[in-house]
């Protein structure tokens, strides 16, 4: 592997996840060994403890029958264990030898007068000793009660072998077992990267051009599953935006060439044509009325995406749903009666809801209006309000033609227009604005209609309270 792939490989996230987990493990492993270790050294130093206590206990006993009785003992010890694995001595206060075993391979140990000295019958006092000797050795210091103090010493060189295998075993036990999860831990990584890797290779599929393309979803459900799932909604809602950024794009542009052809058409008419100041004053108000409607599309336009993007900038405010409704029926109250439209109003004198009033008016207003276009002379149309629970609901229902089945599905579609309709003015934009702006408010609106039966539109929004 070359230094470049190598870098490279040190540097990726499944790499170092691995390296860090393998790590830990180990720094586990070595602790846990350490304190194996501590406790066998522990309880070896306390087997060899008692191995010397009695001893030097049976030496204490016989010294108090006499002389010859301790050298009978200590020679006794001494046969059965060895003269190279243990001593026995009989020291007085000013630590001269009374009485000793073989003490040929003991000649480099001491005696230690502090510890002489702090030796009680009910306290006797152990230590190490390493230096001087073969092997280390461990010495009891034990009084006898009678001004004498018994000397017990025994090598420790079959307890360091013992811990020094312990050691080489465990030491070997840890790099194996380190190795071995360092890989399992680079196999886990990469199984679990490997979901990762789906929706980076899913992104990059994305980014030249394959919108389709999603990432698979496992069922394990797991933490990179809810990711793929999340990724996928956001590929399936940022697809919708474009779907409908082009068909706004192609609407926009079919809307704008009517007006834009017909101000072109006037100024190139008036120019070719007469002279007069006249023909120039009505074709420069003819495309003042033509500039108005334009930004009036595009207003509305900016108005619903906004909307629907969850970025309008509403004023909410507690207002009495009641007295808007009263505000919108009185407005458009002149408009019906041009058309012999009888408005009716069945609204109670109190709807408290929080939202933006001029939002909501102008919903209101989208819904009232279309009422009134659609409606036959000498009709009506009936605006109520009432409460459902947490919901305020305002109804608005004329006596027009109705929307086909055809159509139904299509109404809140910007710039759609049924047949019937084409007939009067309008861009198609109402009913999709008002529906965006009560969403906008955590409501909706919905549509209840038949041929020849007219429509109801139901303008839901939460109150106040909820």
């Amino acid at each position: 592997m070359s230094f470049a792939k190598l870098s490279s490989f040190r540097r990726t996230l499944a790499f170092r996840l691995a390296y860090r987990h393998t790590l830990v493990f180990a720094f586990f492993a070595l602790a846990t060994f350490w304190i194996f270790y501590a406790a066998r050294r522990s309880m070896l130093q306390y087997k060899t403890d008692a191995y010397l206590l009695a001893p030097a206990r049976g030496c204490a006993r016989s010294y108090t029958q006499g002389l010859p009785e301790l050298q009978t003992e200590i020679e006794t010890v001494t046969d059965a264990v060895g003269t190279h694995d243990i001593l026995l001595r009989l020291l007085a206060a000013d630590g001269q030898v009374v009485a000793s075993s073989d003490d040929t391979a003991w000649k480099e140990l001491g005696v230690d007068r502090n510890a002489l000295a702090r030796a009680q019958p009910a306290a006797p006092v152990f230590s190490t000793v390493s230096s001087g000797l073969q092997n280390p050795a461990r010495v009891l210091y034990y009084a006898t009660g009678e001004g004498h103090v018994v000397q017990a010493a025994v090598t420790l060189s079959d307890d360091l072998r013992l811990l020094k295998e312990f050691r080489l075993l465990f030491g070997m036990a840890i790099a194996v077992v380190t190795l071995l999860g360092g890989v399992m831990s680079w196999l886990a990584t990469r199984h679990a990267l490997a979901k990762v890797e789906a929706v980076t290779r899913t992104a990059t599929v994305i980014s030249s051009g394959a919108l389709d393309s999603r990432v698979p979803v496992t069922p394990a459900a797991d933490e990179i599953d809810r990711l793929a799932s999340a990724f996928n909604q956001m590929l399936d809602r940022i697809q919708t935006l474009l779907r409908n950024l082009r068909e706004i794009s192609d609407n926009l542009a079919h809307e704008l060439r009517s007006p834009i052809t017909r101000i072109r058409g006037g100024a190139e008419t008036t120019l070719t044509g007469s002279e007069d100041i006249a023909d120039y004053k009505s074709m420069a108000a003819s495309t003042v009325e033509e500039c108005d409607q334009l930004l009036g599309l595009i207003n509305t336009m900016l108005d619903i995406s906004e909307a629907e993007a969850g970025v309008v900038k509403l004023k909410p405010a507690e207002l009495n749903l009641a007295k808007t409704v009263g505000d919108v029926c009185d407005l458009f109250r002149p408009v019906a009666e041009d058309k012999a439209v009888v408005i009716r109003e069945e609204v109670p004198e109190v709807c408290r809801v929080r939202g933006d009033r001029e939002k909501i008016q102008r919903s209101l207003a989208n819904l009232l209006d279309n009422a009134i276009k659609y409606s036959h002379p000498k009709g009506s149309v009936t605006v109520s309000l009432r409460e459902e629970g947490t919901t305020a609901l305002i109804s608005v229902k004329d006596t027009g033609s109705g929307i086909s089945p055809q159509d139904m599905p299509h109404i809140f579609e910007r710039f759609y227009r049924s047949d019937t309709s084409r007939s009067e003015p309008g861009n198609g934009l109402g009913l999709s604005l008002a529906r965006a702006l009560v969403r906008a408010h955590g409501g909706d609106i919905s549509v209840e209609s038949a041929p020849g039966a007219g429509s109801t539109f139901v303008l839901a929004l939460p109150k106040a309270s909820a």
